[in-house]
């Protein structure tokens, strides 16, 4: 089952999009992509048509190094992508085009419900 795509429109150029597993920024204003956050998975800079960062766990999930990977199209990448709880955030930013952003959660995420039986 291909990763979620959630799509947005956000055109604050003063905020930050966070992960929703860490409560980390994707991007930070002095670093750029947050490479310190385990569960940011890849951006991808719209206006550039380009990866802006493509983290190590994404390369060892899809067997692949960051030249084979920056060869695919963002709109092909979700339906490689089989992570459970994970999405991809598609955020429109007006003047700066669409921005997309991976995330995926350490560990399995745990039903808020269990089933007879279980």
């Amino acid at each position: 089952m291909a990763m979620p795509v959630v799509s947005i429109r956000y055109e604050n150029p003063r905020a930050y999009i966070y992960s929703p597993f860490s409560g980390l920024p994707a991007v930070t204003e002095e670093d750029g992509e947050n490479k310190d956050d385990p569960t940011l998975l890849f951006t991808w800079v719209g206006n550039a048509g380009v990866y802006g960062y493509i983290s190590p766990r994404l390369q060892d999930l899809l067997g692949q190094n960051v030249e084979d990977i920056e060869d695919i199209n963002i709109d092909d990448l979700p339906s490689l992508l089989n992570i459970e709880g994970g999405l991809i955030l598609a955020v429109d930013e007006g003047f700066n085009g669409v921005n997309y952003y991976g995330f995926a959660p350490l560990t399995k995420p745990t039903p808020i419900i269990k089933r007879r039986g279980e």
